[in-house]
């Protein structure tokens, strides 16, 4: 699936979440799901000429300062 940027409406925003849910089930951690979801953005948000129209992305988890181990 390839969703031209200009095109990109809330609908195909929530097809492409299902597609990634389904990809990223069998992962087993934050970091295998991390790679996933930013190969399949990147593969999938296209322009015009089909390029890619991610040029960096980033995925940040968030959690409470109580959870944070000393090291941190």
């Amino acid at each position: 699936m390839q969703i031209k940027i200009n095109e990109l409406t809330l609908a195909r925003v929530f097809d492409l979440s299902q597609s990634i849910k389904e990809k990223c089930k069998d992962k087993s951690n934050l970091e295998q799901v991390a790679q996933k979801l930013m190969k399949t953005l990147c593969q999938t948000i296209v322009t015009d000429s089909d390029n890619s129209a991610i040029i960096l992305s980033r995925m940040f988890k968030s959690c409470s300062y109580s959870d944070l181990t000393e090291d941190i």
